[in-house]
């Protein structure tokens, strides 16, 4: 299973002898969340945030989940890999903090591939608003023949 670092996917695990109770949790690499039972064979987690100090923008972060009936014996119960989502219509230059977010200028749009810098708008299209995500194509009767427009 994969998601983003932001936390809030469901995660269904497939065991045996899971038991309802309010103790039932899954910990995702060393984030605790509340497990839900769903039969004896299967319960659901919703992945929990994981701390900005420990996932760099450039990189994904794959951690162990664990599950337990008891929140205190845990077994292993999969994998689940994090990946960096920024906001749309932003970008992240050099630093790894989430307060240095920047939204892209006028002329140019952020993709969610590129979340180092902004991309300028081809020639056909241009963008007049900051922040967004997706340029837009020239009408009819206008000439948008530069980059970043």
């Amino acid at each position: 299973a994969s998601g983003p670092s932001h936390g809030g996917t469901p995660v269904f695990i497939s065991g045996s002898s899971f038991v309802n109770s309010t103790e039932l949790t899954c910990k995702f690499g060393e984030e605790t969340a509340r497990a839900i039972f769903l039969t004896r064979e299967a319960i659901l987690c919703t992945s929990p945030p994981i701390p900005t100090h420990s996932f760099h923008t450039s990189q994904e972060m794959i951690v162990i989940i664990y599950v337990s009936n008891n929140a205190v014996d845990y077994s292993v119960g999969g994998h689940f890999k994090y990946s960096h989502s920024l906001p749309s219509g932003t970008y992240q230059p050099g630093a790894e903090e989430v307060d240095t977010l920047l939204r892209c200028p006028r002329g140019t749009y952020c993709s969610s591939y590129s979340l180092r810098n902004f991309t300028l708008c081809t020639p056909g299209t241009y963008q007049p608003l900051v922040g967004q995500s997706q340029c837009i194509l020239c009408p009819i009767g206008y000439v948008c023949s530069e980059f970043g427009m």
